[in-house]
């Protein structure tokens, strides 16, 4: 068996791509060999443990930084910052760091900010001009004000957990920064000051939206989404808050997970009736999946029934086990 050292730069590369970029760092220190290597490492994953380790270890920031100074790869594809303790880092510093990604275009970049300790951190302006990027991840980030112009022309996964935007119209705008959107992903923040969540893509393929409160808390009937996907074919929502739920230019052929407390059944009903798969949870331990379930009242199978003028058949159960898809 040949001695690892004797492996091409290339191959070293795809070894370390494999492993935490702290560890890709500190195998600078095997031999000279492997001293330069880890520069040439694409990606920098840095995921902040300060707040366990912080008075053993060097300051998350300077790490940061010192990575991004002396990596000599062709491009930086991926950059993904997990930040715990927001006081370790500068706003200065979060600029500057996403400038160098979209200088080197990034393709994967995740944004990630603890809410614990501190209020979300504002959405940086220079990602707007990223014309390259195809994976964003958000979380705990304030957006109030989206320009006119974006070039988000390549990005097609997006996700939104625990983000702040200034009012409904700012969901919409900055939405539509997103013209080849496929696939989103929403956890939402109590304190995110949208009454009504739009979303309304075009290009959209899959969604994923939840919104958990402690509980079964009261709902807030004035809150809920407005779903316009004409081209959606996986949707999964739960929701034990939001007070209603309208889906628009629902598709044939959709497969949908839906998990609603509070909602209109011959509404939501009649818009999922030409789904082809559907998981409906509509009441705590009241399970609907297709066209189907003795557990609720008459009035579900009603609905059900008129909507689909060609039903041919028409399965009963009193299960709780939702169809895998």
């Amino acid at each position: 068996m040949g001695n690892i050292n004797e492996l091409c730069d290339d191959l070293l590369v795809k070894i370390l791509l494999q492993i935490p970029t702290e560890e890709v760092v500190a195998t600078s220190l095997l031999s000279r060999r492997w001293r330069s290597v880890w520069k040439l490492v694409p990606k920098l994953d840095f995921r902040d443990y300060s707040y366990k380790y912080h008075a053993t270890s060097a300051a998350p920031s300077e790490f940061i930084d010192k990575f991004l100074e002396r990596n000599t790869a062709p491009a930086l594809e991926t950059l993904h910052l997990n930040l715990y303790h927001l006081r370790d880092y500068s706003p200065e510093s979060l600029e500057k760091w996403v400038n160098v990604a979209v200088a080197r275009n990034v393709l994967d970049l995740n944004l990630l900010y603890c809410l614990h300790c501190r209020y979300p951190i504002r959405f940086p302006t220079s990602l707007y001009t990223h014309e390259t990027l195809v994976v964003l991840r958000l979380r705990g980030t304030i957006v109030d004000d989206v320009p006119s112009k974006t070039s988000f022309r390549s990005l097609k996964t997006l996700s939104l957990r625990d983000m702040s935007f200034s009012c409904d119209g700012t969901v919409d705008r900055f939405l539509s920064c997103f013209p080849v959107l496929e696939t989103l992903v929403v956890r939402r923040w109590i304190a995110d000051n949208v009454k009504t969540y739009s979303i309304c893509v075009p290009s959209l393929r899959s969604l994923d939206v939840e919104e958990l409160v402690g509980g079964y808390a009261d709902p807030r009937y004035d809150h809920g989404y407005v779903i316009n996907t004409p081209r959606l074919k996986f949707l999964h929502m739960v929701d034990h808050f939001s007070g209603f739920c309208s889906l628009v230019n629902v598709p044939e052929e959709l497969e949908a997970e839906i998990h609603l407390r509070f909602c209109d059944s011959d509404k939501l009903l009649g818009s999922l009736a030409s789904a082809k798969k559907l998981s409906l949870c509509l009441k705590p331990q009241m399970l609907v999946f297709l066209e189907l379930c003795v557990m609720c009242s008459l009035d579900w199978l009603n609905v059900i029934l008129k909507h689909s003028p060609k039903l041919r058949a028409l399965r009963l159960s009193r299960t709780t086990q939702l169809p895998e898809f």
